[in-house]
């Protein structure tokens, strides 16, 4: 509606002054409220509208390990630790005293049986022999003419016989420095690998001094003291695994090579002898720390987890999370034998149903999770995860 303007009082005239009637307070108060709701509608147009349709917000997918509840293999293990050792080594010390000529070769070579290690100076020996060689030789013309002379009755039986016992004599000179300058020359008494180089060119050694050491390093083998409440549950040839620290992720198969019968008096423990399969590639040397893990018990075709997949609150019974229509169920178990990193699974899971393998302390019930990885497939069974290398 439109306004005119009011028009103007002229005081002068002597008029009474207009008076200009104001809507009743209730009056604005009501009008203001039927307004509110178009104002409301009108300020917030379509956007209360997408709010009112908009769906909530989704929980994430997890990605998890699983494994298969299935039967398996459970092994009690003895876990022992050691030092890979050669089956034999052969220190090679000098047999004679002098300055040592030349060495041939460094720790850690490969030598065969009779291979020079080391030569002596021998000049003096050598002199020596051919000495001896001359001294052969004099007295042995003297026995020939002897004999002849003998044989035609020209001098008595004494001077032959005397003449043979020179020749006898300056032979057994020759051998005698013939000897003395062998021992000049060191070889290896068997195949092997050199462990220890004690000496160098030039160094003056006594007789007796160690020189060198050979290992035969044909068989490795760790030896172990095992308790009494276990030797009665080992027996020669039983397989074992051996694995080192130096190797991480690697393992061999070996056997029980043997059972000493009578216990170290100070320890108390039966030594055991445990051999490393012969042929194996990348075997460990010697001097490595091994350990070796041998079964005295098997439970066969039980059913088990992993055992980091088990949770347990205090107060509570162990439960483990099954996986069902990809999402998360909270079971309570009860729990065997544990053996390595598996426990059998005495009540409270089927065979086929999948469980959440590791790491289930974040998780929660009801949690949707998809499966990234099927971890101990069934049929290897935990003993075989280790995959030993046999050749």
């Amino acid at each position: 509606m439109d306004c005119l303007p009011a028009a103007p009082y002229d005081r002068s005239v002597g008029a009474p002054e207009p008076v200009v009637e104001l809507p009743s307070l209730p009056k604005l108060v009501l009008a203001a409220a039927a307004l509110a709701p178009l104002l409301s509608a009108a300020g917030c147009g379509n956007g209360g509208s997408e709010a009112r349709t908009s769906p909530p917000p989704r929980d994430p997918v997890v990605a998890v390990a699983a494994v298969e509840v299935a039967p398996r293999d459970l092994s009690l293990s003895l876990n022992l630790s050691g030092t890979v050792e050669p089956i034999r080594e052969v220190r090679v010390a000098a047999r004679m005293a002098g300055i040592l000529h030349a060495v041939n070769l460094e720790e850690g070579q490969r030598v065969q049986a009779g291979q020079v290690l080391a030569r002596f100076d021998v000049a003096e020996q050598a002199a020596q022999l051919d000495r001896a060689h001359a001294q052969f030789n004099l007295a042995d013309a003297g026995y020939r003419r002897a004999r002849n002379l003998r044989d035609r009755q020209l001098i008595s039986e004494m001077e032959y016989d005397n003449a043979r016992a020179e020749r006898a004599a300056a032979e057994s000179e020759v051998r005698l420095w013939e000897t003395r300058t062998g021992l000049g020359t060191v070889t290896a008494p068997s195949a092997g690998v050199v462990t220890v180089k004690s000496v160098e060119a030039g160094d003056a050694v006594s007789n007796g001094d160690p020189l060198f050491v050979v290992a035969d390093v044909s068989t490795l083998v760790v030896k172990v003291g095992v308790a009494d409440v276990y030797v009665a549950r080992l027996s020669v040839g039983q397989p074992v695994r051996v694995s080192v620290d130096a190797m991480p992720g690697r393992a061999w198969k070996g056997r029980i090579r043997r059972i000493f019968p009578a216990a170290d008096p100070e320890s108390r423990l039966h030594p055991v002898e445990f051999q490393i399969a012969a042929g194996a590639r990348d075997r460990p040397a010697p001097g490595y720390l091994a350990r070796i893990d041998v079964d005295v018990e098997r439970r066969r075709g039980v059913l088990a987890v992993p055992s980091e997949a088990l949770l347990a609150s205090a107060g509570e019974d162990p439960f483990v999370f099954v996986i069902d229509n990809d999402k998360l169920e909270r079971r309570e178990v009860v729990t065997g034998v544990s053996r390595r990193d598996w426990t059998e699974m005495l009540k409270g899971l089927r065979p086929g149903e999948l469980v959440v393998a590791s790491n289930p302390a974040n998780l929660r019930e009801g949690m949707a999770v998809r499966v990234s990885e099927l971890v101990g497939q069934p049929g290897g069974g935990p003993d075989q995860a280790e995959n030993p290398d046999d050749s």
